[in-house]
């Protein structure tokens, strides 16, 4: 337990510059996670069915647990869960080098999840509490940049190197950056919330209040809801379709999520101020609109370059889609309400998307490359009405 001086503002002023460089350390091995995970499971004899069903069980278990640990980090405070995240994500990775066939995966992703829902709402409110209230964006700003620049930096290069000397060595560095990530939030992070206690009526309500948004929550729900089963269709099995289907090499997807993370980073730095000043609806439509595009493109034309160009379209989209939604839902939602909003609308979102990406591996393992992506494309239209049904700032009703 730590002391009542840990809390003092002048500890509190290095949480930030500890978190962010403890997950751009983090972020530089799990970059390499991103690229080679999806071959990884295909090597070990699974199927695209069964690398969906891997994505699918992730995205459930960690979107249902989130309930749960997000309360959690009320009671015990925000570090250890923290730093109960990275040692459960630092299991996961050994579990992972070690199986030898795909089902040995299982484990490993049950832990994985339990590490993402310890640690977001704990980072998150952590992060909130360590700085004045006019300066959180910044702040989430550069937690932000904390993840997508080493996507910018070894993206490329995880998949040359996995080419050359195999996946299994690369995956294992994870264990040293996650472990010395650790060693920072341990040794420089400083407990912002004392605890509190769990109430499991209040539990139960929350769960109740997802299943019945208010109002003019539930078209942004409808919105979220249906951009989810869009994106998490083809997200999770997408590098495998690629390489399975056209033969692209790790250094090229490699490439290929390089140019999404600097089409995603460049975009964002103008993209909050575009939003603020032309309104939400107008970028949620763009966003969109570019998702399709690039879905089309994946239907119709075959290439790596077009697939860069492609990609580098999603990254735009997503640069547009997550300051806009995010905005939109902060409008319609007072501020005593907005940080339970986001926690929920996020869980539905996460419980409603399980079972997509099994979905899109069944589609793939029986129409093919153009089966998932025909359904991902459909789902984003029918987003794309949904949206027309929202107004700016949410006064419809």
């Amino acid at each position: 337990m730590e002391d009542e001086g840990e809390n003092s503002p002048q500890l509190l002023n290095r949480n930030i510059p500890a978190i962010v460089i403890g997950e751009f350390i983090s972020s530089m091995g799990w970059t390499i996670f991103y690229v080679l995970w999806q071959p990884y499971v295909l090597s070990l004899g699974a199927s695209m069915t069964a690398l969906g069903l891997l994505r699918g069980i992730r995205i459930g278990v960690t979107s249902t647990l989130q309930l749960l640990t997000g309360r959690l980090s009320d009671v015990l405070g925000r570090k250890r869960p923290m730093l109960m995240a990275y040692f459960l994500g630092i299991a996961s990775i050994a579990l992972i080098v070690a199986a030898s066939n795909w089902p040995q995966l299982l484990p490993a992703v049950l832990l994985l999840s339990l590490s993402e829902a310890l640690w977001v709402p704990a980072a998150y409110s952590i992060v909130a509490e360590s700085v004045e209230v006019g300066e959180r964006g910044r702040a989430y700003s550069y937690l932000s940049e904390s993840w997508f620049l080493p996507g910018l930096i070894f993206s490329a290069a995880a998949g040359l190197l996995a080419d050359r000397v195999g996946m299994r060595p690369l995956l294992a560095t994870i264990i040293l950056t996650d472990a010395v990530s650790l060693s920072i939030v341990w040794l420089y992070v400083s407990e912002t919330h004392r605890g509190g206690s769990l109430n499991p009526g209040e539990l139960l309500r929350d769960v109740g209040n997802l299943i019945r948004p208010r109002g003019i929550l539930s078209r942004l729900y409808i919105v979220g809801m249906v951009d989810s089963l869009s994106s998490t269709m083809v997200e999770g099995i997408l590098l495998g379709m690629l390489m399975r289907s056209y033969g692209l090499s790790l250094t090229q997807l490699g490439l290929l999520m390089n140019v999404l993370c600097a089409a995603t980073v460049v975009a964002q730095i103008p993209m909050g101020r575009f939003i603020d000043r032309y309104g939400r609806r107008p970028f949620l439509l763009s966003s969109t609109l570019l998702w399709l595009t690039s879905l089309s493109g994946y239907l119709f034309f075959r290439g790596f370059c077009v697939y860069l160009i492609l990609h580098a379209l999603w990254g735009v989209s997503l640069a547009m889609w997550i300051p806009a939604f995010n905005a939109y839902l902060s409008d319609i939602v007072g501020e005593d309400e907005r940080g339970r909003a986001f926690g929920d609308l996020n869980a539905l979102m996460g419980l409603i998307s399980l079972p997509a990406p099994i979905i899109g591996g069944l589609l793939y393992d029986y129409l093919g490359f153009n089966g998932p992506i025909s359904a991902s494309l459909s789902l984003a239209v029918l987003t794309l009405l949904a949206i027309l049904t929202l107004r700016e700032g949410g006064l419809d009703e």
